[in-house]
């Protein structure tokens, strides 16, 4: 892209906090991939019509020209931001950052501010209406995947500091997916999570992450029944690997799809439970998954692919969740941090932009690399703050930290 990706690529620590610094010069605001259906009147029309709210949503999405000012769309700050940088703050601070401290406390605020109300148990949402092939969201309704995402974070500030409130709102978090949304429970196969209320999309991923956050909640509260719930959700998700290691979308021909970050999602959960018991079954489909994850999903250059079908986009998110992946990968092998280095180098050189204005101390990812065209615009909740999580899980292997439920919590 540029000279000054190449010359970023080198330096994760210096990257790290010119993005940090970019981050609080913008106010954590930014357009989002998913934000056409807030455009102003007459474009908002296309809200009326399913196919229609898809088409712009994807005229929006992947044009190279960013068309938001023209459609009046405007810039916001999106709840599932805090919860990643609240994440990358408490990393920090255990590598010794002192105003990481105050900086988490700050980002949790922020993110209890946003709980949605209305439910039985702590949720959050995506504040904006939008629409893919499987959900037609009217905005601001409860999703589990960013309630995952939340309760993660209260969860690992719970384990460094053991404050019971901050386990109280994961536990909560649990009661939301649950009640509110629901679980579907298919026997023998185990069970797995709905995205939305009253959705009936089997997505694979969600069903991993839940099935580890309930595992993870379960051994601080000591109930048996929801450890038995998250060990049904990860196995069904084990059941339904594919052959070659891969795991689709989710069920059915709609998902019938493989792609970089959803995968790391689902490696992330299954290492979790590897580490925390040791069982033979989940070692097993981890290790499938992580051989067919590095090599179908990263080019020879070490460029995350999009999916199994193409290197473009190079995403922003995409390639913020390989770096994570493998960083945390690296805790049961240490060749997977060497590739993470690897990885960080190429995606500053794809995607990394200096910010006119601040020079070397300021700047952001893209938000992707198309074959003959490059997004520029700065989506914060699709990809900055999950790359500031992303470089600061890679600052964190090099220092050798350890996850954080392996700490023993305050007393």
């Amino acid at each position: 892209m540029t000279g000054a990706g190449e010359a970023r690529a080198g330096d994760v620590e210096s990257t790290e906090r010119a993005l940090r610094s970019w981050l609080a010069d913008a106010q954590y605001a930014s357009y989002d991939p998913y934000d056409a259906l807030t455009a102003a009147f007459p474009w908002s029309l296309a809200r009326r019509n399913r196919l229609a709210a898809r088409v712009l949503t994807q005229i929006v999405k992947t044009s190279p020209v960013n068309l938001r000012p023209a459609l009046g769309i405007r810039k916001r700050v999106l709840s599932k931001t805090w919860s990643d940088l609240a994440s990358a703050a408490l990393l920090r601070r255990r590598m010794g950052d002192r105003p990481a401290t105050g900086e988490a406390a700050a980002f949790f605020a922020r993110l209890h501010a946003e709980l949605v109300p209305g439910y039985s148990g702590a949720c959050w949402a995506l504040a904006t209406p939008y629409v893919t092939r499987f959900t037609n969201s009217r905005g601001g309704d409860g999703n589990v995947f960013w309630t995952i995402n939340a309760a993660v974070a209260y969860l690992e500030s719970y384990e460094l500091d053991g404050r019971d409130a901050d386990l109280a709102v994961a536990r909560s978090a649990i009661e939301f997916i649950r009640n509110d949304l629901g679980i579907v429970d298919e026997g023998a196969d185990g069970v797995w999570l709905r995205y939305f209320a009253g959705q009936d999309a089997c997505v694979y991923n969600v069903a991993a992450l839940g099935g580890a956050l309930f595992r993870r909640v379960a051994h601080y509260t000591g109930e048996e029944e929801l450890a038995a719930l998250g060990t049904r959700a990860l196995r069904f998700v084990i059941q339904h690997q594919n052959a070659d290691g891969s795991w689709n979308y989710a069920r059915g021909p709609q998902g019938a799809w493989v792609d970089g970050f959803h995968t790391g999602y689902v490696l992330e959960a299954l290492l979790q439970a590897a580490l925390w018991d040791g069982d033979p079954v989940t070692h097993a489909a981890l290790d499938r998954g992580t051989d067919f994850y590095r090599r179908a999903l990263f080019d020879p250059d070490d460029v995350p692919r999009y999916s199994t079908a193409s290197r473009f986009p190079v995403d922003v998110q995409n390639c913020a969740q390989a770096i994570q992946t493998l960083s945390r990968l690296a805790w049961i092998d240490p060749s997977a941090l060497e590739h993470a280095e690897r990885v960080t180098q190429a995606v500053c050189r794809q995607l990394w932009i200096p910010a006119p204005s601040g020079g070397s101390e300021r700047g952001w990812f893209a938000a992707w690399r198309g074959k003959l065209a490059v997004n520029r615009v700065p989506l914060v909740r699709w990809g900055q703050a999950p790359m500031v999580l992303a470089l600061d899980s890679l600052l964190a292997a090099r220092h050798g930290l350890r996850p954080s439920w392996e700490r023993t919590p305050a007393t």
